[in-house]
């Protein structure tokens, strides 16, 4: 009963994360869409841009490991 309730409350956190973590991407994807007209210099949009690339790698990283921790 307490294996469940584990496995729920890492289900919920793990959806919370990935939600967080897709609103804020689309936050930094919709600053990039008007960076230029912004003023944003080349180095400032890299780093949106590097920022958007992170955010996945975590996500993705994140998903990977839950999925092992499910089989393992």
């Amino acid at each position: 009963e307490l294996v469940a309730l584990d496995d729920a409350m890492s289900t919920i956190l793990w959806t919370l994360y990935f939600i967080k973590a897709e609103e804020r991407i689309a936050s930094l994807k919709a600053q990039l869409k008007t960076a230029k007209n912004d003023g944003l210099t080349v180095k400032e949009r890299q780093r949106l841009r590097n920022q958007v690339s992170a955010q996945q790698s975590r996500i993705k990283r994140k998903g990977e490991a839950m999925y092992l921790n499910e089989i393992v």
